[in-house]
């Protein structure tokens, strides 16, 4: 069993337990249903049944102190740390007076200072 740190990825940590998780079911459900289908077959009443819910239940309880006796695989101590991604910075953008050219002039408004005879020339 892994250590499920905060420096592990969620995902990996989640896919671990759905593992154990799914085992450990597996193991107490199928052998009861192997029973089942044994007595059926056998036309006994309940012998296979009960013998594989045992079955299924030491093997399930044989993982379970088996995963727990082995502890943490890794410690963050001994492993490599996870290095997070540095904070996004906030893309810039360029001051609306620090644009310059021909392109970018012809869009912009007159400034205060700035001659207006071209553009009245222009409307006559």
């Amino acid at each position: 069993m892994k250590d499920s740190s905060p420096e592990r990825p969620w995902l990996a940590a989640a896919a671990e337990w759905t593992s154990k998780v799914t085992t450990v079911a597996g193991q107490m459900v199928l052998p009861p249903l192997l029973g089942l289908w044994l007595d059926r077959l056998a036309g006994t009443v309940c012998l296979f049944l009960i013998l594989g819910a045992l079955l299924g239940f030491a093997a399930a309880i044989s993982q379970l102190v088996q995963w727990v006796r082995r502890g943490p695989k890794t410690r963050p101590e001994d492993g490599p740390k996870h290095q997070p991604n540095p904070p996004l910075s906030p893309p810039s953008y360029p001051q609306p007076g620090s644009l310059q050219g021909e392109a970018n002039r012809q869009f912009a408004s007159p400034g205060p200072n700035e001659d207006h005879s071209d553009t009245e020339g222009k409307r006559e």
